[in-house]
Order: structure tokens, then C-alpha cells, then sequence
């Protein structure tokens, strides 16, 4: 759907410097693949956000929320409708009070994942260690319950605030919250605007020492730096026919360098597809739909996609 004139010029209206048309989501990306949104709004604050969702319901203009486009793969085709990005305007974190042994972190969705881990570990708060590493902003990483073995965002979550497509503004407790394996059931049109972080002090030393370490183990066994989405697959359940990680699976299947156009399987970790630069949305989708086809034929295990495609072809 194309924004009218008169359309635009009441965004411009309601965002005002915050609003760009024909946006290049590659820049957006961390695999750096994306066509163009028709608008991409950058919301200060919440009542902005707040009056641009308004306007998008009330208008029938379609809108999505993004945060740091690190597990999201954008068509080249770009996104009709409106874009909102939560960064800037949505990066303030705090400690909001202490109950006990327990220190709770209110964080805004546009902070970095980094900048929150790295604020734990030098307090010696722990419950953050499993996101070490991991890119993104905190409330993408609530919609995709981002972490590892050694925890997921939703251990910490004491309670999230968002707005709903009814442009109410409404905080959930973590016993209201439906979190599954990197996953949280919400809406797409409801955007996650805030977190309450329920931490607890422990060994600063242990915490710092956990971090490290598996930010060194991601450097080395991961193509870190390098533009990706993060994992291209979801594991297989436990206790299937086949026990292997998706990326084992892809690696047995010979799939290891396998290139569709500018889109590679990474050699360090095949769970992970590189873009070695003019990459599109389409080499990334071919090279996806044949490793699955590749995996099934092999081990009659159907892989699930982690990341999240959007965005017309």
C-alpha cells in the first residue's frame, strides 16, 4: 500500500523531523539486505510513538516495529506501509529499585542488548549472562526471547510495557507473558516500549568471567562482525529422530560454503548465512529453501526458520 500525499503530509505533521519516505531498510539490517519503506518513522517518545500508531489504525496504513534488524530479513521489494524504529528516543536504562538481593533494571526497547550486559556485568548483577554477545535491542529481544544455555531475556523479565494496536499503554506482568522457545506470543501490530529487569547480585568476577567466555566462544565459532541475521534455523525439538543442532545438520549434509548469487552458508558456523556483499532478499530465501530441501532429503528432519521474513518480493 502507497502512502497518498495527503497521507504523508499528516505523518510529517505527527513526526515531523522523525519521518523519511522511501527509507533503504538495508541500512536497517545487520545483513545489510532490504528494499525501501514506504515511510520510516524514528518516534522520540512514547507519545509520539503513540500518535503515529493512531494515525497508521485509523488511516488502514499498515505498520510494523522494528528494532535492530538483527533477525529480520527484509524483501527487496521493501515494506509498504509504515516502518517504526525504536532506537533513539527508547535508549534510557536505570535502575529502578532493590528488593532484597534482587536490583531491578527498568530499560527502554531501544537499548542496545550490549549496553544492558555490559552495565550487569560491571555491577555484579546476575541473570543477563546468556545475551553476551548477542546483537539487537531489548525489546527485539523480548519478541524473540533472545539467549542460550546459560539463559533466556525471559528469566530476567519482571514485566514489560506496551502499546497495543487500541493505543493503550499497558504493562504486563512475566506471569501474563506466553515466552517459548525464541519466542513471545504477541502481536505484531503491539510494540514492546519498555522492560522491568529483575537481577540479582552475585560475584562480579563469575558474571564477567561468564560473559567473556562466551563472547570469545561466539567470536570463534561464529562468523562474528560479519553480516548476517544471527541462526537461519530453529534447533530440532529434543528428542526427535535426529538429536543434531540445525547447524550440525546443515554441516553433515555437506551444505558448509554452499552460495546462492552474493549469499553464503558460513564455513565457521552453518547455522548462519553471510552476505558477502550484494546479497539480496532473494539469494538469501533460495539458499534457505534449498539447505532445508538438502536436510530433509538427508535426515527427514524439516528445519523451522528463526528469522522472521517480511517485506514484498
Amino acid at each position: 500500500m502507497m502512502l497518498t500525499v495527503t497521507q504523508k503530509n499528516l505523518l510529517l505533521e505527527i513526526g515531523r523531523d522523525s519521518v523519511r519516505f522511501d527509507e533503504p531498510m538495508a541500512a536497517h539490517s545487520t545483513m545489510k539486505i532490504g528494499g525501501p519503506a514506504d515511510a520510516f518513522v524514528v518516534p522520540r517518545d512514547i507519545e509520539t510513538l503513540k500518535a503515529v500508531m493512531r494515525f497508521a489504525v485509523e488511516n488502514e496504513v499498515p505498520y510494523i516495529t522494528i528494532g535492530g534488524g538483527s533477525d529480520t530479513l527484509i524483501r527487496d521489494g521493501g515494506i509498504r506501509g509504515i516502518v517504526i524504529h525504536l532506537r533513539e528516543g527508547f535508549n534510557r536504562f536505570e535502575v529502578s529499585r532493590e528488593e532484597g538481593e534482587d536490583v531491578l533494571i527498568l530499560a527502554d526497547a531501544g537499548v542496545s542488548s550490549g549496553a544492558v550486559t555490559r552495565f550487569a556485568a560491571e555491577q555484579g548483577l546476575s541473570g543477563l549472562e546468556g545475551l553476551a554477545g548477542i546483537p539487537g535491542t531489548v525489546g527485539g529481544n523480548i519478541i524473540t526471547n533472545a539467549g542460550t544455555s546459560l539463559g533466556w531475556i525471559s528469566n530476567a523479565i519482571d514485566e514489560i510495557t506496551v502499546v497495543d494496536r487500541q493505543i493503550r499503554e499497558l504493562t504486563m506482568k512475566k506471569k501474563a507473558l506466553e515466552f517459548s522457545y525464541r519466542h513471545l506470543r504477541m502481536p505484531r501490530s503491539t510494540s514492546v516500549v519498555r522492560a522491568l529487569l529483575r537481577l540479582k547480585r552475585g560475584d562480579k568476577a563469575e558474571i564477567e568471567t561468564k560473559m567473556n567466555g562466551l563472547l570469545e566462544k561466539r567470536k570463534t565459532t561464529q562468523p562474528y562482525g560479519q553480516p548476517t541475521l544471527g541462526c537461519t534455523f530453529r534447533n530440532p525439538e529434543k528428542g526427535g529422530k535426529h538429536g543434531s543442532s540445525a547447524g550440525a545438520l546443515i554441516d553433515e549434509a555437506g551444505l558448509k560454503g554452499i552460495r546462492v548469487g552474493k549469499a553464503r552458508v558460513s564455513e565457521i558456523h552453518a547455522n548462519f548465512i553471510i552476505n558477502e556483499g550484494g546479497a539480496t532478499a532473494k539469494d538469501v530465501e533460495i539458499l534457505i529453501g534449498l539447505v532445508r530441501e538438502r536436510v530433509k532429503e538427508k535426515f527427514s528432519v524439516l528445519l523451522e526458520t528463526e528469522i522472521h521474513v517480511i517485506g514484498e518480493k
